[in-house]
């Protein structure tokens, strides 16, 4: 079917800002975009996408979980891990096996993302050595290997790439456009920031239980957003210590 529609503004409209902060909300927005991108021409598809506010890599993840006849099942929603990185990796099972994991329990919605990689890979190496020397000729710039970068840092490290890759952009073939690189660090300082409150948010949680769950990960961020999270920690314990009386 043709992709005739240049309402994008029907879908803005559905579309869930707030939704890493559930899993029901991450599935709601990937099955809208899905059928958003089944339905859109190309150029109001960008529309949308600028519309919500979404790097293209975010939507492609999201699009394919709404693509996934298993993952959107409701029966599996409060089986599904908490986001949607982690969501994403199960696009890469097969149905059978993909059913079979989110049955027995193997997958439930505490499984991490690098859980899941595991159960792909099983004992295989992380990288096939036959494309590492094709890995190469590219700049591949991941946000996980950096530790305590803030955003400032991070939006002053990509204008410097940006001017180094004009400088020489007749030798070297990179789109900048697509680097989003401090958009993509503070998406993930949300995305912790807010799965923290969930949790911190249960009732009769475990609060600095639930913080040192989260600690290994705050720390590989700035000082801002460690604070930032103590401050919730902070924030949700005083509120239960007020119930108590």
């Amino acid at each position: 079917m043709p992709r005739e529609s240049d309402n994008y503004l029907k879908y803005s409209k559905q579309f869930k800002q707030d939704y890493t902060a559930s899993t029901a909300d991450i599935i709601h927005n990937s099955k809208l975009l899905f059928e958003a991108r089944e339905d859109l021409t190309d150029k109001s598809w960008k529309a949308l996408q600028h519309k919500v506010g979404l790097s293209e890599r975010v939507t492609q993840m999201l699009t394919k979980i709404g693509k996934n006849k298993i993952l959107i099942q409701a029966r599996y929603i409060n089986v599904l891990p908490g986001t949607y990185g982690a969501i994403y990796q199960l696009t890469k099972f097969d149905d059978k096996k993909l059913k079979a994991l989110l049955d027995s329990g193997k997958i439930n919605s505490k499984t991490t993302r690098q859980t899941i990689n595991i159960l792909r890979r099983g004992n295989k190496a992380v990288r096939d050595v036959a494309k590492k020397d094709n890995t190469k000729r590219f700049l591949n710039i991941r946000l996980s290997e950096v530790k305590g970068l803030s955003t400032n840092a991070m939006r002053s490290f990509e204008k410097d790439l940006s001017s180094l890759v004009s400088k020489y952009k007749s030798k070297v073939k990179l789109d900048v456009e697509q680097f989003n690189l401090t958009k993509r660090l503070e998406d993930r300082k949300k995305e912790l920031l807010t799965l923290l409150e969930r949790d911190l948010k249960v009732k009769n949680a475990n609060h600095q239980q639930v913080y040192r769950n989260y600690e290994d990960r705050l720390k590989t961020f700035d000082t801002e957003t460690i604070v930032t999270a103590r401050g919730l920690l902070n924030k949700y314990s005083k509120k239960n210590k007020s119930t108590d009386f």
